[in-house]
C-alpha cells in the first residue's frame, strides 16, 4: 500500500519525468531490496520473541530459539549482543544480516533455525527470497545493459573501424608515395578515425557526420507532429537566434519551428577541410548556412575567386548567413572551413531559408537584404581591387523584390564603392 502511494505521488511522477529512467530503476531496485530485507529481519526477530515472550538474556537462553543458539555458539565479548531489551540495535543488525544473506542466497550458516516454527518460517521466507532475488537480478541486468548501450555502440564502431583499417594495407596503390608526401598515410588516417570515434563518444551524442534530430533524440519519432515541431524549435532555438533574420525579432514561432524541422546536425573531425561549394563533402546537403554549436574552426570567406577573409569561429558563430542568399555560381558563395577540434554545427538548408523569407517580407526588407547587398558590394569591390571585371548581378533570390536588384545595379554602376562600403561597415547592418 505504501508502495502504491509512493508510486502515485506527484513528486515521484515529476522525478520519473526529469531524471534518467535507468538511474531511477537502480534506486527503485536498491530500495526494494532494503525494504524487503527490513521486513524479513523484523519477522525473523519476531519469531524468537513469539516463542520466548521477551528479549531478556535469561529467558532467551532458557528456551530453544535461534537467537539464544547463536549467542551460545558465536557471541564474543565486545561484539554484537542481541539479548536484552536495551540491545535492540544489535538485535536488528543481526536479524538484518540473516535476511540479506537469505535473500541473496549466500547463507553463511552461522544463523540457523532451531525450533519447528522457525524451520517453517525460514522455509517460507527462503521461497519468497528466491522469487524476490530473481526479480531483482532480472531488473538490475536490464538497468546495466541500458546504461552500457552507448559503450557497446562505441565498441561496435571501434570494431568496425579496426576491421576497415586492417584492409587499408590490402588496397595500397601506386599513389602511396604521393599520399605519404602529404602525410596521408594509412597510419595517420587510422589515428584520425579512432580519435573521431573517441571524441564523439566522450563529448557528443552523435554517431555520424550528418545527423537528423530524430537520430540524436529517437523519442522525437514517437511524438505527435505538433510536439515534434515544438521540440525541434526548443532544441535549436539558440542557433536560430544567432542568425539575425531567422531570429524571433522577425520570425514567428511557427516559422522558426518549420526551419528547425529541416535542420541537420553535422560533426567534423579535427583537421577536416570543408568546401561549402562542393556539396558532396557534406553528403549532398546542398547549400546552407552553418551555426556553430561546439568546437573551433577557421572560416575562409571568399569575396572573389582569389580574395578571402579568415575568421576564427567558436560556439554560436554563424558562417554563410549572407552567402546563402546569393544565386548559385556567384564567386562569393565560395567558403571553406578548417576544423581545429571536434566541431558540431547546425546546418540550415538554403531552400528552407528562402521559403520563409519569400513569405516574410519584413524579415527580408529589414534584415536579410542588407546582408545580401553588403556581400554583393564587398565582392564587387574585391573584384575591382584585383583588376577583374565585376560580375553581373542577377538579382536577389527572393521573389517580388526586384527593386532591390535595381538598387544594387545602380550602386555598382556608380563606382562609389568606398562610400557605400563605409556606410555598410559602420554597424548599420548589425
Amino acid at each position: 500500500r505504501l508502495g502504491t502511494i509512493f508510486r502515485s505521488s506527484q513528486i515521484v511522477t515529476d522525478m520519473r519525468q526529469s531524471i534518467n529512467s535507468q538511474v531511477l530503476n537502480l534506486v527503485w531496485y536498491s530500495s526494494l531490496l532494503l525494504v524487503v530485507a527490513h521486513w524479513f529481519a523484523c519477522l525473523w526477530s519476531g519469531v524468537a520473541y513469539y516463542q520466548v515472550g521477551e528479549f531478556s538474556e535469561e529467558a532467551m537462553l532458557a528456551y530453544p530459539n535461534w537467537m539464544g543458539h547463536w549467542y551460545k555458539s558465536s557471541f564474543v565479548q565486545g561484539g554484537l549482543n542481541p539479548l536484552g531489551w536495551d540491545n535492540h540495535t544489535d538485535r536488528y543488525v543481526l536479524s538484518l544480516f540473516w535476511a540479506i544473506q537469505t535473500i541473496t542466497s549466500i547463507g553463511y550458516g552461522n544463523i540457523a533455525p532451531i525450533t519447528r516454527i522457525e524451520w517453517w518460517v525460514s522455509s517460507i521466507l527462503m521461497i519468497m527470497s528466491g522469487i524476490m532475488w530473481a526479480y531483482l537480478i532480472g531488473g538490475l541486468v536490464g538497468v546495466v545493459a541500458a546504461m552500457q548501450a552507448q559503450s557497446e555502440l562505441n565498441g561496435a564502431r571501434n570494431d568496425d573501424a579496426n576491421k576497415m583499417i586492417k584492409s587499408f594495407a590490402a588496397h595500397e596503390d601506386k599513389k602511396q608515395q604521393e599520399y605519404e608526401k602529404f602525410e596521408m598515410t594509412g597510419d595517420v588516417i587510422a589515428q584520425l578515425i579512432k580519435k573521431y570515434i573517441h571524441d564523439q563518444n566522450v563529448r557528443s551524442n552523435c554517431v555520424g557526420c550528418v545527423n537528423n534530430l530524430e537520430q540524436i533524440f529517437p523519442v522525437l519519432e514517437t511524438l505527435s507532429p505538433n510536439l515534434q515541431r515544438m521540440s525541434s524549435y526548443f532544441l535549436l532555438k539558440d542557433s536560430l537566434e544567432s542568425v539575425t533574420y531567422l531570429s524571433s525579432c522577425y520570425l514567428s514561432v511557427r516559422e522558426q519551428c518549420s526551419i528547425a524541422m529541416e535542420c541537420k546536425v553535422l560533426e567534423f573531425a579535427p583537421g577536416d577541410l570543408i568546401d561549402l561549394q562542393q556539396t558532396t563533402t557534406i553528403s549532398d546537403l546542398g547549400r546552407g548556412l552553418l551555426v556553430f554549436n561546439r568546437g573551433l574552426a577557421f572560416g575562409f570567406d571568399y569575396r572573389s575567386h582569389s580574395h578571402f577573409v579568415s575568421t576564427l569561429l567558436t560556439s554560436r558563430s554563424v558562417f554563410g548567413d549572407a552567402k546563402v542568399l546569393l544565386e548559385d555560381g556567384h564567386p562569393a558563395t565560395k567558403g571553406r572551413l578548417k576544423c581545429l577540434t571536434l566541431t558540431q554545427v547546425i546546418f540550415i538548408p538554403r531552400e528552407t531559408i528562402l521559403g520563409v523569407l519569400d513569405k516574410n517580407a519584413r524579415a527580408w526588407k529589414e534584415s536579410a537584404r542588407w546582408a545580401y547587398i553588403r556581400l554583393i558590394l564587398l565582392s564587387e569591390a574585391a573584384s575591382r581591387k584585383i583588376g577583374k571585371q565585376p560580375r553581373q548581378v542577377q538579382g536577389p533570390p527572393i521573389q517580388d523584390f526586384q527593386q532591390e536588384h535595381e538598387n544594387v545595379k545602380e550602386i555598382l554602376a556608380s563606382g562609389g564603392y568606398s562610400e557605400k562600403l563605409t556606410f555598410f561597415n559602420t554597424g548599420f547592418i548589425a
